[in-house]
């Protein structure tokens, strides 16, 4: 896996790593959002790999392909979220995945088909599985201190092979 870029200056367009200034604003945002949150997603990305790929060249455009997804994904469900929080990670295997957390009350079999249909893996097994979980937020102070936490781990910020750039490591709903 690529190290994490730690360079000060600006990185629009260009953002090659989730920077402490980065993980300081995100739990700036995450600690002062006036929202009650009530759900956390965690949304897997599935990318088939074909036999004559490796890892580096299949993981720049799943990459860049998943960002659509997202959008996509949070455009249809914009209604049903209300106001949420982004942000991705790479599992070691260099598979992306997406936590959202959102002040709405949304059910698994909804986001589950509104990300599988996303992502183009309606008919996916796994994906139908292994690519949605559905959390409901309990105590708030707890739940935002454990996201501050755990969206500032470094371990899962580390891009995979063949990625130099993943573009917003979070984003949040205006």
């Amino acid at each position: 896996a690529t190290q994490l870029v730690r360079r000060r200056g600006s990185y629009r367009g260009r953002i090659r790593a989730f920077s402490p200034d980065s993980i300081k604003r995100l739990r700036f945002v995450l600690a002062s959002a006036a929202t009650e949150f009530r759900s956390l997603l965690t949304l897997t990305y599935r990318a088939a790999a074909e036999e004559w790929e490796n890892d580096g060249e299949r993981n720049l455009p799943v990459v860049q392909r998943s960002k659509r997804d997202l959008h996509r994904f949070l455009c249809a469900m914009r209604k049903e979220l209300g106001a949420y929080l982004w942000a991705q990670e790479f599992q070691r295997r260099g598979v992306i995945h997406y936590h959202v957390i959102c002040e709405g009350s949304v059910t698994l079999e909804r986001v589950r088909l509104a990300w599988l249909k996303a992502i183009g893996a309606l008919n996916d097994p796994a994906a139908f599985a292994y690519g949605v979980a559905v959390d409901a937020v309990g105590d708030q102070a707890r739940v935002r201190t454990y996201l501050s936490t755990y969206l500032g781990k470094c371990d899962q910020k580390l891009l995979p092979a063949g990625v130099e750039r993943a573009g917003r490591w979070w984003g949040r709903s205006r």
